[in-house]
């Protein structure tokens, strides 16, 4: 009667070794908070009010930045891809320019940069932190 409840015993024992380790928040337990960075757009003043201005960051829907607001985005870490543009408009003398930068940002990281027009040409230029 032991030699069978022993060999069980073995057997139970030997197929748990073989099963996958949870990952946290799977037991039920608390999940582990994915780290976040901050990512802070303004528009210069020198962009023209009549131009609607574009944010397109990675594979998401583009932000718009109206005149006098900022854009405070929480982002995931590591290198973003950020496109502006201003968008075409009737009272837009610039409509369609547009510029892409990549950037690295590290966990619990905040960067600004503003939204420029300067000689026919949109850019974003960092800022530093105030």
């Amino acid at each position: 009667m032991r030699i069978p409840m022993l060999l069980g015993c073995l057997y139970l024992s030997s197929g748990l070794s073989q099963a996958a380790p949870l990952t946290p928040g799977e037991a039920g337990g608390p999940a582990t908070p994915r780290p976040t960075a901050r990512l802070i757009i303004e528009r210069d003043s020198n962009v023209p009010d009549a131009c609607a201005v574009e944010l397109h960051m990675e594979e998401q829907r583009p932000a718009r930045l109206p005149a006098g607001e900022s854009l405070k985005l929480k982002v995931a870490p590591g290198e973003l891809n950020l496109r502006v543009k201003l968008a075409q408009a009737k009272q837009c003398a610039g409509s369609g320019l547009a510029s892409s930068r990549s950037i690295l940002i590290g966990p619990g990281e905040t960067q600004h940069y503003r939204v420029m027009l300067g000689d026919e040409t949109l850019f974003l230029a960092p800022q530093q932190d105030r």
